[in-house]
Protein backbone atom coordinates (compact mmCIF):
# COMPACT_ATOMS: atom_id res chain seq x y z
CA UNK A 1 0.00 0.00 0.00
CA UNK A 2 2.85 2.52 0.63
CA UNK A 3 4.25 1.73 -2.75
CA UNK A 4 1.06 4.02 -4.37
CA UNK A 5 1.66 6.91 -1.81
CA UNK A 6 5.01 7.75 -3.56
CA UNK A 7 3.50 7.41 -7.42
CA UNK A 8 4.04 10.56 -9.29
CA UNK A 9 1.03 12.27 -10.64
CA UNK A 10 1.57 10.86 -13.89
CA UNK A 11 1.88 7.51 -12.40
CA UNK A 12 -1.74 7.94 -10.34
CA UNK A 13 -3.27 9.07 -13.89
CA UNK A 14 -2.37 5.75 -15.52
CA UNK A 15 -3.02 3.70 -12.10
CA UNK A 16 -6.40 4.71 -12.22
CA UNK A 17 -7.22 4.88 -15.96
CA UNK A 18 -6.32 1.35 -16.13
CA UNK A 19 -8.33 0.49 -13.33
CA UNK A 20 -10.98 2.59 -14.99
CA UNK A 21 -10.67 -0.30 -17.79
CA UNK A 22 -10.21 -3.11 -15.86
CA UNK A 23 -14.03 -2.57 -14.32
CA UNK A 24 -17.13 -3.96 -16.26
CA UNK A 25 -18.98 -1.15 -16.30
CA UNK A 26 -16.64 0.53 -18.50
CA UNK A 27 -14.87 -2.04 -20.51
CA UNK A 28 -16.20 -1.29 -23.48
CA UNK A 29 -15.01 2.72 -23.30
CA UNK A 30 -11.42 1.01 -22.68
CA UNK A 31 -10.32 1.71 -26.18
CA UNK A 32 -11.43 5.91 -25.31
CA UNK A 33 -9.25 5.99 -23.06
CA UNK A 34 -6.36 4.69 -25.06
CA UNK A 35 -6.60 7.40 -27.57
CA UNK A 36 -4.57 10.47 -27.36
CA UNK A 37 -2.03 11.61 -24.82
CA UNK A 38 -2.47 12.43 -21.18
CA UNK A 39 -0.11 14.86 -19.39
CA UNK A 40 0.42 16.09 -16.30
CA UNK A 41 0.32 20.58 -16.06
CA UNK A 42 1.17 23.18 -13.95
CA UNK A 43 -0.76 25.61 -15.87
CA UNK A 44 -3.66 23.63 -16.05
CA UNK A 45 -5.98 24.04 -12.39
CA UNK A 46 -8.07 21.10 -13.34
CA UNK A 47 -8.82 19.36 -16.10
CA UNK A 48 -9.46 19.63 -19.64
CA UNK A 49 -9.08 17.74 -23.30
CA UNK A 50 -9.23 19.01 -26.73
CA UNK A 51 -11.45 16.16 -28.12
CA UNK A 52 -8.23 13.99 -28.30
CA UNK A 53 -5.43 14.88 -25.82
CA UNK A 54 -6.49 15.19 -21.97
CA UNK A 55 -4.61 17.41 -19.54
CA UNK A 56 -4.98 17.38 -15.68
CA UNK A 57 -3.27 19.88 -13.29
CA UNK A 58 -1.00 18.40 -10.99
CA UNK A 59 -2.59 20.60 -7.94
CA UNK A 60 -5.64 19.03 -8.18
CA UNK A 61 -3.86 15.20 -8.88
CA UNK A 62 -2.24 15.98 -5.58
CA UNK A 63 -5.16 17.23 -3.45
CA UNK A 64 -7.70 14.31 -4.73
CA UNK A 65 -7.92 10.86 -4.01
CA UNK A 66 -8.00 8.26 -6.38
CA UNK A 67 -11.63 7.51 -6.76
CA UNK A 68 -11.93 11.17 -7.17
CA UNK A 69 -9.01 11.10 -9.68
CA UNK A 70 -10.96 8.26 -11.67
CA UNK A 71 -13.98 10.33 -11.81
CA UNK A 72 -11.92 13.44 -13.36
CA UNK A 73 -10.77 10.62 -15.88
CA UNK A 74 -14.22 9.69 -16.84
CA UNK A 75 -15.07 12.86 -16.90
CA UNK A 76 -12.46 14.35 -19.65
CA UNK A 77 -12.96 11.39 -21.66
CA UNK A 78 -16.60 11.27 -21.88
CA UNK A 79 -16.16 14.72 -23.36
CA UNK A 80 -14.23 12.63 -26.02
CA UNK A 81 -16.58 9.67 -26.16
CA UNK A 82 -19.38 12.25 -27.27
CA UNK A 83 -17.28 14.18 -29.67
CA UNK A 84 -18.32 17.40 -27.70
CA UNK A 85 -15.33 19.90 -28.98
CA UNK A 86 -16.70 18.35 -32.89
CA UNK A 87 -20.37 18.81 -32.41
CA UNK A 88 -20.84 21.52 -30.51
CA UNK A 89 -18.15 23.41 -32.24
CA UNK A 90 -21.07 26.39 -32.99
CA UNK A 91 -21.87 26.56 -29.20
CA UNK A 92 -18.52 27.19 -28.40
CA UNK A 93 -18.02 29.51 -30.67
CA UNK A 94 -21.28 31.35 -29.16
CA UNK A 95 -20.39 31.01 -25.35
CA UNK A 96 -17.70 28.47 -24.62
CA UNK A 97 -17.95 29.05 -20.97
CA UNK A 98 -22.11 28.00 -20.97
CA UNK A 99 -21.65 25.68 -23.63
CA UNK A 100 -18.82 23.88 -21.64
CA UNK A 101 -20.88 24.30 -18.31
CA UNK A 102 -23.96 22.81 -19.81
CA UNK A 103 -22.29 19.52 -21.23
CA UNK A 104 -19.86 18.84 -17.67
CA UNK A 105 -23.86 19.12 -16.18
CA UNK A 106 -24.65 15.91 -18.34
CA UNK A 107 -21.58 14.04 -18.42
CA UNK A 108 -21.43 14.26 -14.57
CA UNK A 109 -25.15 13.52 -14.17
CA UNK A 110 -24.20 10.21 -16.39
CA UNK A 111 -21.16 9.64 -13.89
CA UNK A 112 -23.11 10.02 -10.98
CA UNK A 113 -26.11 7.78 -12.03
CA UNK A 114 -23.72 5.15 -13.07
CA UNK A 115 -22.04 5.41 -9.92
CA UNK A 116 -24.26 4.61 -7.00
CA UNK A 117 -22.30 2.61 -5.30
Amino acid sequence: MSFFKNLTPHQRLSKNAIAIWEHPRYVSIAGTLMIGERSVSNTISTACTNGRDEWYGMEMIEAISDPELRYVLLHENRHKISRHLKIYAPLYKINKRIANKAMDYVINLEISDENTD
